[in-house]
């Protein structure tokens, strides 16, 4: 018996020890919850220190692109910036669960589950300072390969086909012609684009008395295209110590020009607030001429043509900002025949059973055509909202509890995922202006007016 009840007394033990251990770690993330968030928010503020030490240290040889920084430094870089965005909407979500409980009744579901994630987050940052932690700064970076040499001859090395010759002729018109301030030059990456334009300038050096030429990129760095146009414009930013100082700078410099200057912006993906940079425009630009690169006919599009076109879709929005506003926002960036098309629909949508609305001035037609170019989630997540009351701030907690319940939602599966769909439809109808931020960040508002237009559409079913 003595044996049999100490080999029963072995057999528990050991039951004992490798499944306490675990549980103990379970409880942990929601008893332990407010020393996990804290050990976070620790890890995550060393790895940006970390961080910056790195970025400091790799910058100056990047930027003047004589070294390439190592690719398991990119790679670390990425993985930290990708760690700290995860850490930071995280950090948002128990801000929200502090906010719900109120210091009562913790949520300890949510704690349990923020609390595991917290601590998955801080092992993975402790991973990447562990990863730096062996790095010698210096060896951080290695030399930059150099660039294919080109030599620009428009006589002989620089083979001119005929077709580029035509279009440095009409560069070199846009570039003499006074009521040309904006010059576009679109094509596939890789056909030639700046070289043609650097070649171009050669010959345009005599209508300028400064070239300056900065390349943009796919992710453009205000503070380095700054840098670069005041060098050539033989500008000193050093002393400035905000951002507002160096962009006044250089505004002034171009503005206060005896004579015109010619600004190349190379490489250009999306719009670009010139205002930002320092480069002015509208009657501002009198002293300065822009010219562009870029892959996009849309970005590097403009005529009078176009401009007559949006003039007649403001009218149709019959002086109503709100419906300016966001059918201009869902026709930003697009094509002459975009704004041709979207002109005669606004002509022919007439939304005449409106109460206290007649066809003579119906703006409301403006913003029925920006819901009809939404998605079917963002129409539904629309439709939701107006039937809230008029100036009523809209929970978005409460907006995907809805949305869970209707056809459209049938394949979410959880709140979580619920609550996710709901975002990104409400993002698009902020985007739209057809939402306005609430008091809080979990909150949006629905204008009167927008909401008349959607309750007019929820009665017609469609």
């Amino acid at each position: 018996m003595e044996i049999l009840t100490g080999a029963a007394g072995s057999i528990v033990s050991e039951i004992v020890k490798y499944t306490a251990k675990p549980i103990v770690c379970h409880i942990g993330y929601s008893f332990c919850y407010q020393k996990i968030t804290g050990g976070l928010t620790e890890e995550k503020v060393r790895l940006e220190q970390k961080k910056q030490v790195i970025h400091n240290t790799i910058d100056p040889g990047v930027r003047n692109n004589t070294e390439v920084a190592n690719p398991d430094v990119q790679e670390w870089l990425t993985n930290v910036d990708q760690i700290i965005e995860e850490v930071q909407t995280l950090e948002n979500q128990i801000q929200v669960n502090k906010m719900c409980c109120k210091g009562w009744c913790p949520d300890w579901i949510w704690r349990y589950k923020l609390g595991k994630e917290a601590t998955k987050k801080t092992t993975n940052a402790a991973k990447l300072l562990q990863e730096a932690a062996g790095w010698d700064l210096n060896q951080l970076t290695h030399r930059a390969p150099l660039p294919d040499i080109v030599t620009f001859s428009s006589n002989d090395d620089y083979e001119v086909f005929q077709s580029r010759k035509s279009i440095s002729e009409e560069l070199m018109e846009a570039l003499r012609d006074d009521n040309c301030k904006r010059i576009g030059l679109h094509g596939l990456g890789g056909v030639g684009k700046t070289t043609l334009v650097m070649d171009v300038c050669k010959k345009a050096k005599d209508l300028f008395s400064d070239i300056v030429m900065t390349t943009v990129s796919q992710t453009p760095d205000i503070t380095k295209i700054q840098d670069e146009i005041a060098e050539c414009l033989r500008l000193n930013l050093d002393e400035e110590k905000t951002d507002r100082g160096r962009t006044m700078r250089i505004w002034l410099r171009i503005k206060q020009a005896e004579k015109k200057i010619l600004i190349i912006l190379d490489d250009v993906w999306k719009d670009v607030k010139l205002g930002d940079i320092g480069i002015p425009s509208g009657e501002d630009q009198e002293k300065c001429k822009i010219l562009l690169t870029t892959r996009s006919s849309i970005i590097s599009y403009d005529s009078p043509a176009l401009n007559d076109v949006v003039k007649k879709v403001v009218g149709e929005c019959k002086g109503l900002p709100i419906a300016i506003v966001t059918v201009g926002k869902a026709l930003a960036g697009k094509s002459l025949d975009d704004w041709k098309e979207a002109l005669e629909q606004l002509r022919k949508s007439r939304l005449v059973d409106i109460y206290g609305v007649d066809e003579e001035n119906n703006a409301y037609s403006c913003l029925k055509w920006s819901y009809n170019h939404l998605k079917c989630k963002a129409k539904l997540c629309f439709l939701l909202c107006s039937l809230f009351p008029e100036d009523y701030e809209i929970e978005i907690e409460e907006l995907a509890r809805y949305a869970m319940g209707l056809e459209e939602y049938k394949d979410v599966n959880s709140l979580d995922e619920a609550r996710s769909q709901v975002r990104v439809a409400i993002n698009q109808l902020q985007d739209s202006s057809l939402l306005l931020k609430g008091y809080t960040k979990q909150y949006v508002r629905m204008h009167d007016m927008v909401r008349d237009v959607g309750l007019w559409i929820a009665s017609k079913g469609k």
